[in-house]
């Protein structure tokens, strides 16, 4: 019938195309005909692509032969993405194809690897790029899909990362050079400046009847390098604040979801505080806020670089669970601390103490039981004599339960969550590398339309499905040197672990041909 030309693309009454009914019953024959005669392969139906309705029946095969004829697996169904029916091994399969070598001999000089990038999207042609047209939007939705995310070790996929964060990590570090610096100087100005000892006693002195004479003799010196420090403080947070609205503007609807923005949005109001508000306590408050969240950002900045991102992960997840058991156990604290409220309290102070003095000694001891729960015992303050036994008995009680059991039991909850993380550190690693890299080219994207900026991004936006022919060369035996061109001039040392791999998918490549 196709010979004699009926249409490929044609619907039955259930609204199917061909392509769809052959992908439904997993007919790969029809398939192959349907798309040699012309069958659009991402055509849609009512019930979607035909690679999301063969990855919905199960058609496993099918999905590796749609896959490999230039199905798109990025596309999206009624809401529903087709990665999250893709079979990780038929996906893993798909990649394996797309490295060949040329050579027998793995140990020969001439020995070389081809990464093809076909299934990667070609944005040389568009006026406008958006961060959605990109590759890495394609790996991000990868790693997102926890079925998937495995599949980020595979070689075709982690030398593009490698090959991305050669190109971006300049501009990563600079970022933490940036707010370093920034840092450096907040600390600077809070510790030696404002709140020095010096500094708070010329604030008293000023406060009584002979500041005149006292601010006079204070060091021209010191005021100078005051200036000099504030002026630099000031700068840097101009700085930091325009980079936290670009970034803002890059991504307006998760920008406050995010635990890094916050924090670097919460220095920012506290830093403008402490150098705006003169009243000392006021100061003194948001210096000590300021400075405190300033060093955790840093921490969760450094911690965004692949090499660390483990340690962190663990620290964000053992606090996660610190948390949420500790929620769940917030009324066994505030049991003993009301009940050691009123064991050890002193006898004279239910008459004296007003009813505001109580609510006040509630919340403190209750703050001090939530201190002893971490081990931490001062028993010499206690006065067991009030209530002789019972006093006794429940302190023990306390330590029984609360000290030993519910903190061993949080412990173990920890040691549990951290060997679990250091069995995926690899792929944690390369979910935070993915991120960071996608985030760094949504904000240089942003600056496209600028001639200017144009050559920034053509420098750190590096499109491997733009390169010629589609494909990445490596001479494993030539110090592991890749090039985009057979036999042209090296552009870089592509990782050992990724060649070696790659090695030995093609090896097995060549068996199963």
């Amino acid at each position: 019938m196709l010979i004699s030309g009926a249409k490929v693309d044609t619907w039955n009454r259930n609204r199917h195309t061909p392509l769809h009914v052959a992908a439904l019953t997993g007919n790969n024959d029809a398939v192959l005909t349907l798309k040699k005669f012309g069958a659009k392969i991402d055509s849609q139906d009512g019930e979607g692509t035909p690679l999301y309705v063969a990855a919905r029946m199960g058609k496993k095969d099918t999905v590796l032969l749609l896959l490999r004829q230039g199905a798109d697996f990025m596309c999206e169904v009624k809401g529903e993405a087709i990665l999250q029916y893709l079979d990780m091994q038929i996906f893993r399969e798909f990649l394996d194809g797309f490295i060949e070598s040329k050579g027998n001999n793995v140990k020969s000089p001439q020995f070389m690897l081809a990464f093809k990038y076909n299934f990667l999207p070609s944005v040389k042609d568009t006026s406008y790029i958006s961060h959605t047209d990109t590759e890495m939007h394609h790996i991000l939705k990868i790693s997102e899909t926890t079925e998937l995310r495995g599949l980020l070790k595979h070689p075709v996929i982690s030398s593009v990362l490698f090959i991305k964060w050669h190109h971006v990590r300049r501009l990563v570090y600079f970022n933490i050079l940036l707010y370093s610096l920034f840092l450096l100087f907040l600390t600077f100005h809070v510790v030696f400046i404002r709140n020095s000892p010096k500094e708070h006693e010329k604030q008293l002195l000023n406060e009584s009847v002979h500041s005149e004479s006292t601010a006079d003799s204070s060091p021209a010196s010191s005021s100078i390098m005051s200036e000099v420090a504030t002026a630099l403080l000031v700068s840097f947070l101009i700085l930091i604040l325009v980079k936290e609205l670009v970034q803002l503007i890059a991504d307006r609807t998760e920008y406050f979801s995010n635990l890094g923005n916050l924090f670097d949005a919460s220095v920012i109001a506290c830093t403008f505080i402490y150098l705006l508000v003169s009243h000392c306590d006021i100061n003194r408050h948001a210096a000590a806020i300021g400075i405190l969240l300033a060093w955790i950002d840093l921490l969760l900045l450094i911690g965004h670089l692949p090499n660390v991102s483990v340690q962190l992960s663990m620290l964000k997840k053992v606090s996660k669970t610190f948390i949420k058991f500790g929620l769940c156990y917030i009324p066994i604290i505030v049991a003993f601390g009301l009940s050691f409220n009123v064991l050890f309290r002193k006898e004279n102070s239910v008459i004296t103490d007003g009813t505001w003095n109580k609510v006040k000694k509630i919340f403190i001891i209750i703050f001090e039981t939530l201190i002893m729960f971490t081990g931490e015992f001062d028993t010499k303050g206690l006065s067991f004599n009030s209530v002789p036994v019972t006093s006794h008995l429940i302190f023990l009680f306390f330590v029984l339960l609360v000290a030993l059991t519910l903190l061993n039991l949080l412990n173990g909850l920890a040691v549990s969550d951290t060997r679990a993380i250091t069995e995926d550190a690899e792929i944690i690693s390369l979910v935070t590398r993915v991120k960071l890299i996608f985030k760094t080219e949504k904000i240089i994207l942003l600056c496209q339309r600028n001639r200017f900026f144009k050559k920034i991004i053509q420098k750190y936006c590096f499109f491997l499905g733009d390169l010629p022919s589609k494909r990445l060369y490596v001479y494993p035996n030539e110090n592991y040197k890749y090039c985009y061109v057979p036999g042209s001039e090296r552009m870089g040392h592509m990782d050992s672990a990724i060649t070696k791999s790659a090695i030995s998918i093609a090896e097995r490549n060549i068996s199963q041909s």
